[in-house]
């Protein structure tokens, strides 16, 4: 029998209305949380029936809620595979190779985001990434104004291929757990560059933190109105009427603005402009020269420019601080006058040729001159706001690429942020604990939550870097199932915000992992954490968690300091007794306070005996450079 074509177009639909479909964090090769109760969820028709069945024999049920949603409960066995799951309701879905192991969401910024393969012994450690036991998962990043369901990504089994541009921390702590556990291990990267605790923290919680509270809405509409900005200025510059017109060679440009030389945009009709501006200049070629080609050379433009030579496209460059140099090819050159044309653009602030001494050609010897330079306006963008400044909204990621993993069952998260809170690190000390608790709450558990205390690097700020490791010390403290690693040590360059030994930053998270999660008492989690200090005559005697063993690698300490009551502090001089510190300085005769690497950049200096870092401290509770600075 035949079925009319609105009948086939309806028939269709209802059909595509109730296939059962699977949440985002589910697919094959993905790692289950073992020996637990997992939650599967998904969509399906309102009231359809989801049958599930899991061949390390488990099997669940669960019909759909009317607005299409579902969730079922799982209970997992040891740890092992690989297994298969079939998801059934009006179709069928089939999920491969799963394992039961061990699961941790690992976020945070740059440093938690940056790739395997451009750490130390990356390349290396990449080549022997054959670890079919260690899946990785990597949710997109994705910013929204309201908590999201989905995102786009699988699960992979690590080889060299998929290793390469996962998260180096996550990888070393996933691989030092699975070689100490034996068992799979599952690892969710979730993490973005440049961000705020602010971004990863849940609408609900940020509306209960006064600070953020009364900050939250204005941030939200200032950010939307840069967004709005940026795309008029897209618009615009789309619509410059010099695009393909003004490159072109034959273009009379007589009545354009002769300068001498180009420079930075400071005078005239160009002073102050956002947008674009157009030059054209004149290259005297010999013959021999032409045929050779060379570099066009261009020195630094602020911000973005493109470049033709007699209406051939030669390259552009994004990046204030690059150096432009082009390759020319003798197929674009020719004998006499070449036309060079540029189009620069800025978006605000200084704009321009910084450098204008260092524009020329250059053929395989000597160098020659641009001349005849010539000038003119494309668009103008001055109305617009500038397209940096503007704080992301709050919650914008947690909506975008934590929500839609709630509540995918894990044992646990790693964490590797605070850069970009350093000049608000007082506001820190209450912003990360909620963030912690907001996460416990997202998932209906205590989860474990072990993060990276910053690195040493020169903030030029004096010490508000020292205040943000302090407000993440005293979460470890105050906040239960929490631990910190520390990697003052660990910094080759203190002028590079993301050191490149990663190896040992993972393995310190997995230690706390191996003693509060999976009961090994034969490891000692932390390097010297500050108790307590008291006086001992003129000097200051400094108790600390940890501090078995306590020794120094050196002459002397680093970074030590010494005060009296008056909080003046000078450099001290510090030894060892036992598991104590004992500090001293000439001419303090008092002593009430003592400070180790209290600065933006100290490295450590201090073990204990199992080759861990001391984290700096203060004793004192002097006011904070960052008291006061909000959001």
């Amino acid at each position: 029998m035949k079925l009319a074509a609105g009948m086939v177009l309806a028939l269709a639909v209802t059909m595509a209305a109730a296939e059962v479909k699977l949440a985002s964090p589910f697919s094959s090769n993905m790692v289950l949380q073992r020996q637990t109760e997992v939650t599967i969820w998904g969509t399906a028709d309102p009231g359809e029936q989801i049958t599930l069945r899991a061949t390390w024999g488990a099997t669940g049920k669960a019909t759909a809620d009317d607005k299409g949603q579902w969730r079922a409960k799982l209970k997992t066995g040891p740890a092992g595979g690989p297994h298969e799951l079939s998801v059934s309701g009006s179709n069928s879905l089939y999920l491969r190779n799963i394992l039961l192991g061990e699961v941790w969401v690992c976020s945070g910024q740059s440093n938690m985001e940056w790739p395997l393969n451009i750490v130390e012994n990356g390349p290396a450690e990449v080549a022997a990434a054959n670890h079919p036991n260690l899946r990785f998962l990597t949710v997109p990043h994705r910013m929204a104004d309201q908590p999201e369901n989905s995102f786009a990504g699988s699960w992979v089994a690590c080889k060299p291929e998929t290793a390469r541009g996962f998260s180096a921390t996550a990888y070393y702590f996933g691989l030092a757990l699975q070689r100490e556990l034996r068992v799979p291990v599952g690892l969710i990267q979730t993490a973005v560059g440049g961000t705020e605790a602010e971004l990863w923290t849940s609408e609900p919680t940020l509306r209960t933190m006064p600070d953020l509270a009364a900050r939250f809405d204005a941030v939200r509409q200032r950010y939307q109105e840069a967004q709005n900005a940026a795309a008029e200025r897209r618009k615009r510059l789309a619509a410059d009427p010099g695009l393909g017109q003004w490159s072109a060679n034959e273009m009379d440009d007589r009545e354009w603005s002769r300068i001498s030389d180009p420079g930075l945009w400071r005078e005239g009709d160009l002073a102050d402009l956002d947008g674009t501006v157009w030059y054209r200049a004149r290259l005297l070629l010999t013959d021999s020269q032409a045929k050779e080609g060379g570099t066009l050379r261009l020195g630094q433009i602020d911000d973005e420019d493109e470049v033709w030579i007699n209406g051939r496209p030669v390259g552009k460059t994004a990046g204030a601080g690059q150096e432009r140099a082009y390759q020319v090819k003798p197929e674009g050159l020719r004998e006499g006058f070449n036309t060079v044309a540029i189009r620069v653009t800025d978006t605000g602030g200084e704009a321009g040729f910084r450098n204008p001494r260092a524009i020329g050609f250059f053929p395989k010897e000597g160098s020659i001159p641009l001349t005849n330079w010539r000038y003119r306006i494309g668009v103008k963008t001055n109305d617009l706001p500038a397209p940096f400044g503007a704080p992301r909204p709050g919650a914008s990621l947690y909506n975008g690429m934590i929500a839609p993993l709630v509540p995918y069952t894990i044992r646990g998260a790693i964490w590797y942020q605070g850069e970009s809170n350093v000049s608000r690190a007082e506001q820190y000390r209450t912003l990360f604990p909620a963030m912690i608790a907001d996460w416990r709450k997202a998932w209906g558990m205590e989860l474990a939550f072990y993060f990276v205390q910053i690195s040493p690097f020169e903030y030029g700020q004096n010490h508000a870097s020292a205040e943000l490791r302090e407000a993440q010390l005293d979460t470890y403290r105050t906040v239960p199932m929490t631990g910190i690693a520390v990697t003052a040590d660990i910094v080759p360059n203190l002028r590079d915000i993301h050191p490149t030994i990663k190896q040992p930053v993972g393995e310190r998270l997995a230690k706390w992992a191996l003693v509060n999660q999976y009961g090994r008492k034969d490891i000692v989690p932390s390097g010297p954490l500050y108790k307590s200090a008291k006086r001992d005559g003129k000097a200051m005697r400094v108790e600390f968690d940890f501090g078995v063993g306590l020794t120094v690698k050196g002459d002397s300490i680093l970074g030590l300091e010494i005060a009296g009551e008056d909080l003046k502090f000078v450099p001290a001089q510090g030894k060892v007794e036992g598991s104590t510190l004992v500090v001293w300085a000439d001419g303090v005769e008092k002593p009430a306070a003592v400070r180790l690497g209290w600065k933006d950049a100290v490295l450590m200096n201090l073990f204990n005996g199992a080759g861990l870092p001391a984290s700096p401290f203060r004793t004192d509770s002097a006011p904070r450079l960052t008291a006061g600075v909000k959001w």
